[in-house]
């Protein structure tokens, strides 16, 4: 079996805003046990440092037996979060619902579906703001106002991705968004 993460993105966290609540997650993961002030390389993937489970990680999760499992990265900064392996279905217009889907019943591709999508995930990327245009009502809105199917995407400031553990309790993510502020999380997973 690969490894796999979950990532908790706070979409709604600004780039002025996100070092500083970075830190204060950190601190409170710290703080409750859930992991280890010390970072230390090699213990997750996509990021330089990691934090390693604490001695209260049982806390976090829904089903302990499973284990603890591996680090912890901090995102802070403009970032495209996204599953792996890419196979997000569509993409949900905000204003119609219409869903633009990108593969069909069979599990190809639709030849296009995905281009204008992926440019403007490229330009979010660069600046923090883009808009993609609905084929069926034809309004263009925020990239960001689009729902993905499974969660697939998410354009934030601000993620805690958690490498190999299990599923996450609700109680943990209730507190751990209290300790935000209130920000809401959206659970962006994938495997490698």
């Amino acid at each position: 079996m690969g490894n796999h993460y979950r990532t908790l993105v706070v979409p709604d966290v600004g780039p002025e805003e996100a070092e500083e609540l970075a830190g204060r997650g950190l601190g409170w993961l710290v703080a409750a046990g859930i992991v280890r002030a010390e970072r230390v390389r090699d213990c997750v993937f996509f990021a330089e440092y990691g934090h390693l489970p604490g001695p209260g990680w049982a806390r976090a999760v829904a089903d302990p037996r499973r284990g603890s499992g591996g680090g912890v990265a901090v995102h802070a900064g403009r970032t495209v979060f996204h599953g792996c392996p890419f196979f997000c279905a569509h993409a949900v217009c905000p204003h119609c619902e219409a869903r633009t889907r990108f593969f069909d019943d069979e599990g190809e591709a639709v030849e296009g579906a995905f281009d204008s999508f992926a440019a403007s995930i490229g330009v979010w990327q660069r600046t923090g703001t883009a808009t993609a245009a609905c084929d069926t009502c034809g309004r263009a809105t925020e990239l960001t106002a689009w729902t993905w199917d499974q969660n697939f995407f998410a354009f934030a400031h601000l993620g805690f991705a958690f490498w190999d553990w299990p599923a996450l309790a609700p109680d943990f993510l209730a507190d751990f968004a209290s300790a935000l502020g209130g920000h809401r999380f959206v659970q962006v997973r994938g495997n490698l």
